[in-house]
């Protein structure tokens, strides 16, 4: 952690972190050799303290929230500079778990070669799923058994992803990301992944749907003294959305 003076209200704050009350108070900001421009102004923002701006989003303060690095922040205006460590361990984003879903449409043979193809990709054994209503345009009955998915986690499910986005060509459209810092995708034909084509199984188009969490998350979930994550700690689209830049060297479509 870092002091930080303003030259012109004469407080002292402590950087914690990624939020700082002192550091928006100037118009204009200098990171490294390049300007960025603040959101807000001096008066927008009163001393309640460095967790009051957790609803703020400023340039500088999201950069130090995405990028690992050590940053030397200097205000041009009041001619201040401090340094901001790195971000804390249990800031960084991870993969949560995988799921990858064939949606067959109907029950029978052809159900069962779509599990055998999620079989041979994972190594875990799939869960077929049900339908919810009959709809009768389409074949479909109620309770009857049209899909199969898979839950990967860990190192597994990081490699199956990287795979998958690599037949996308790591290139994503921005409605891909949801507002819970979620991302989904598909992919046409299951042997782009390296799977061996059979002739007996024929060739699947799958569904990728990734579930983006931070370490603490557990404590929404689990049974006992159960509690909120709170805003700040919850991810976003655009934090799911600069991991996705900065781990795959991915490119995000509009």
């Amino acid at each position: 952690m870092a002091k930080l003076s303003c030259a012109r209200c004469l407080r002292t704050s402590t950087v914690r972190n990624r939020w700082c009350w002192c550091l928006p108070l100037c118009g204009e900001a200098h990171v490294h050799g390049a300007n960025v421009g603040l959101q807000t102004r001096a008066c927008d923002f009163q001393p309640y303290g460095w967790w009051k701006l957790m609803h703020h989003t400023c340039p500088i303060m999201y950069d130090l929230l995405i990028y690992p690095k050590l940053y030397i922040v200097t205000c041009t205006y009041h001619h201040m500079t401090c340094t901001v460590r790195e971000r804390e361990h249990s800031f960084e984003l991870k993969v949560d778990k995988l799921v990858i879903n064939i949606s067959v449409g109907e029950s029978g043979d052809r159900l069962t070669r779509a599990t055998k193809v999620l079989e041979q990709l994972t190594g875990q054994t799939p869960v077929t799923s049900k339908a919810r209503y009959t709809l009768r345009g389409f074949g479909i009955r109620r309770n009857e058994k049209i899909a199969c998915h898979v839950t990967v986690r860990g190192a597994k499910a990081e490699e199956i992803l990287e795979r998958g986005l690599k037949v996308k060509e790591y290139e994503l459209q921005k409605r891909n990301f949801s507002e819970t810092g979620n991302f989904g995708f598909g992919i046409t034909e299951h042997i782009d992944m390296g799977i061996k084509y059979d002739p007996g199984i024929g060739i699947f188009g799958m569904d990728f749907y990734v579930c983006m969490t931070r370490p603490g998350a557990r404590v929404a979930r689990r049974k006992q003294r159960v509690a909120r994550v709170g805003a700040s700690h919850r991810v976003r689209r655009d934090e799911t959305a600069a991991w996705f830049k900065q781990r795959f060297d991915g490119i995000i479509l509009q």
